[in-house]
C-alpha cells in the first residue's frame, strides 16, 4: 500500500467516525415520547445516556432533573442522577439553570454524577447537582473532565462526601464549586487529577482528604472545615499553587499516617488565614508535634 493511498485511506476513516458522531437533546419539559432529536427531545436523562456512544455529545436544557438510575458498584446498590458514558459530552446549559436534583429517600444512596473507567474525552459541564446526595461526584478510575459544575448537596448520613475521587482517577476539574456534604472533597487510592479555580466550601467534618494519591491544585480556594481542613494520608504528595486556605476548627492541617521520618510536605506558595509561621505551625498536626508521623509540613 502506497504511503498516499494510506494517508486517504486514514482521512476517510476519520471523517466518516466523525460523521456517526451524534447528538441528543434532553429537555425536562417535554411531552412523552421524544426520539432524542432537537424537535423532539427525551424528557429523561437517562434515555440520552444508554444511548450515547463515545464521540456523542448530549444537550440538557434548562430544568430540574430528578430521576435516578440503579448501578451496581462493588456489591452495592446505588442509584445515579447522571451516569457519564465513555467519551461521550453531556453539556447543560449553565448550573444555574440546569440542575440534577436528588430526591429525598429511603432507598439505596443516591451518586449525583458518576463515571467510572473513563477517559478525558469524557465531559460533563454547565450542571448542577443539589439534593440529598450521599456523593454529589462520584468518580472510579475515571480520567473525565467536569467543567463549571456546581456541586450543593445536602447533609446525608454521617458520612456524605460532596465530590469523591478514587480508585486511580485522573479527572479535569475547572471552576468547580464543591459545597454540602459532611466533607468536602476526597482524592484516594491512587488517583491524582488536576483542579483549576475551584471552591471547596465551609464543611461540617474535613474540607479537603488525600489519601494514597498525588492530585495537582492551582488557584483553588478552600475556605474551612468543622473539624480538619486539609488531611495527608499513606503518603499523598498534593502539589498546591497560588490557592487560598481557609481555617479548620480542630487542625488546619493533619498529618496522618504513612510518611518516612524526615519527609517534607511542600506547601509554599499559597495563602494562609496568617502570614505568622508560628502560628500556622500551632494549627498543624505532623511530626513536630508526633514523632511516628514522619512527615513535616513546610509553609514557606
Amino acid at each position: 500500500m502506497s504511503r498516499h493511498f494510506a494517508g486517504l485511506l486514514l482521512f476517510f476513516l476519520l471523517v466518516a467516525t466523525a460523521a456517526e458522531a451524534a447528538d441528543w437533546y434532553v429537555d425536562v419539559s417535554a411531552v412523552e415520547g421524544g426520539d432524542g432529536s432537537m424537535e423532539s427531545p427525551w424528557r429523561d436523562i437517562h434515555d440520552a445516556t444508554r444511548t450515547a456512544v463515545a464521540g456523542d455529545r448530549i444537550f440538557v436544557a434548562p430544568g430540574i432533573y430528578e430521576s435516578t438510575r440503579r448501578i451496581t458498584v462493588g456489591s452495592q446498590t446505588r442509584r445515579a442522577l447522571l451516569v457519564l458514558p465513555d467519551g461521550v459530552e453531556v453539556i447543560g446549559e449553565a448550573a444555574a439553570t440546569t440542575i440534577l436534583q436528588a430526591p429525598a429517600t429511603d432507598g439505596p444512596l443516591i451518586f449525583g454524577i458518576t463515571s467510572s473507567d473513563s477517559g478525558r474525552s469524557t465531559l460533563v459541564t454547565g450542571l448542577q447537582v443539589r439534593g440529598a446526595c450521599f456523593q454529589g461526584i462520584n468518580l472510579r478510575n475515571a480520567s473525565v473532565t467536569v467543567r463549571d459544575v456546581e456541586v450543593r448537596i445536602d447533609l446525608v448520613g454521617t458520612s456524605s462526601t460532596a465530590v469523591d475521587v478514587r480508585d486511580g482517577s485522573d479527572p479535569l476539574f475547572e471552576s468547580v464549586t464543591i459545597d454540602g456534604g459532611h466533607s468536602g472533597l476526597f482524592v484516594e487510592f491512587g488517583s491524582t487529577g488536576t483542579y483549576r479555580n475551584c471552591t471547596v466550601t465551609y464543611h461540617p467534618n474535613e474540607g479537603l482528604g488525600i489519601s494514597q494519591a498525588n492530585p495537582r491544585f492551582f488557584d483553588c480556594r478552600f475556605e474551612g472545615a468543622g473539624r480538619d481542613l486539609l488531611v495527608l494520608n499513606q503518603g499523598s504528595r498534593p502539589t498546591f499553587s497560588n490557592c487560598s486556605f481557609g481555617s479548620g476548627n480542630r487542625w488546619l492541617i493533619r498529618v496522618a499516617s504513612g510518611y518516612s521520618t524526615g519527609d517534607v510536605i511542600d506547601l509554599g506558595r499559597n495563602r494562609w488565614p496568617t502570614s505568622d509561621v508560628d502560628q500556622l505551625e500551632l494549627w498543624t498536626l505532623d511530626a513536630k508535634d508526633q514523632g511516628s508521623l514522619g512527615a513535616v509540613v513546610n509553609f514557606l
